[in-house]
């Protein structure tokens, strides 16, 4: 089973039924879902160093407790970085310059649920070429 965050990042870039997203979002902050990370799942937080870092879980284990191993790239590197898990959140990834994309964001804003699911999600919007993750089956 896919997890609820990469289900929510699949409905902004590809579209569905809200309804069903929603209700699995806030039930997964009820329950405490947000700490069960999988691989492909978008997440940031703080890394080794204390900096910033933000990209999708890699299914390679971290060969240090307590870290994820993350993609994604900085102006230095892409290589591979490990994120502290105590710190991560899920995080939702739109690209700004996709109309449905915007639409869909402004979708799950308008619902009450969401409210509290906000709480607990960093939301990255941006408009530089967003990589596509495959579609949850």
């Amino acid at each position: 089973m896919t997890s609820v965050w990469r289900d929510l990042n699949a409905f902004v870039r590809h579209g569905g039924p809200p309804e069903s997203v929603i209700v699995r979002a806030h039930r997964a902050i009820n329950d405490g879902e947000r700490c069960s990370w999988q691989a492909q799942d978008s997440v940031m937080g703080m890394g080794e160093c204390g900096t910033m870092v933000q990209g999708v879980v890699l299914p390679t284990p971290s060969d240090r407790d307590g870290f994820l191993f993350v993609s994604g790239s900085t102006s230095h590197s892409n290589a591979p970085r490990h994120l502290r898990i105590a710190s991560a959140m899920p995080m939702l990834v739109v690209d700004m310059n996709k109309e449905r994309q915007r639409h869909r964001l402004a979708q799950l804003h308008a619902d009450a649920r969401m409210d509290v699911v906000w709480t607990k999600l960093a939301v990255h919007c941006t408009s530089n070429d967003v990589p596509q993750l495959p579609v949850p089956q």
